[in-house]
């Protein structure tokens, strides 16, 4: 807040509710990582599988387990939203997001569901981060995400 010349006050002001800042966090966190996997795209010259090997390798590498403030929003928004009201407008977000991020895995097009082979993949991937985060700093941690990327890839 100091860095943009704001208080907390003035911050939370610019929001209806809690509710709206995680709403928008989430929205904002989901935009960032599309950016992210349109530019494995381009950078594979849309070579889906390429692209997809890259993000693995990425995802489930120490420097991503360790940099949860510029991580996942799957991984990183899912247990504050597991406590939240069951419908809400943060939920909504959060599961296009996700259901965005699974289909790309999967290789599948914009306008149709994820199928349950790419939730199965995105499911993979979030769930070995969730686990090689919370073990961190033990050798576990390190296993996790080396079995995961093996099975995963």
């Amino acid at each position: 807040m100091n860095e943009v010349d704001l208080t907390h006050g003035g911050f939370y002001k610019q929001f209806a509710s809690k509710e709206a800042l995680f709403t928008e966090a989430a929205r904002q966190a989901f935009a960032d990582l599309e950016a992210l996997l349109a530019a494995l795209d381009s950078r594979h010259g849309g070579d889906r599988a390429a692209a997809r090997s890259d993000l693995v390798g990425y995802y489930l590498s120490a420097e991503h387990r360790d940099d949860a403030s510029a991580g996942c929003p799957t991984t990183g928004l899912s247990s504050d939203l597991a406590r939240s009201a069951n419908a809400s407008a943060a939920k909504s977000t959060y599961a296009e997001g996700v259901e965005s991020f699974a289909r790309w895995l999967g290789g599948e097009d914009a306008d149709q569901e994820a199928s349950d082979e790419a939730i199965r993949s995105m499911c993979a991937l979030v769930g070995a981060l969730v686990v090689a985060r919370a073990a961190s700093g033990t050798a576990l941690s390190d296993r996790v995400l080396g079995a995961a990327r093996a099975g995963t890839a």
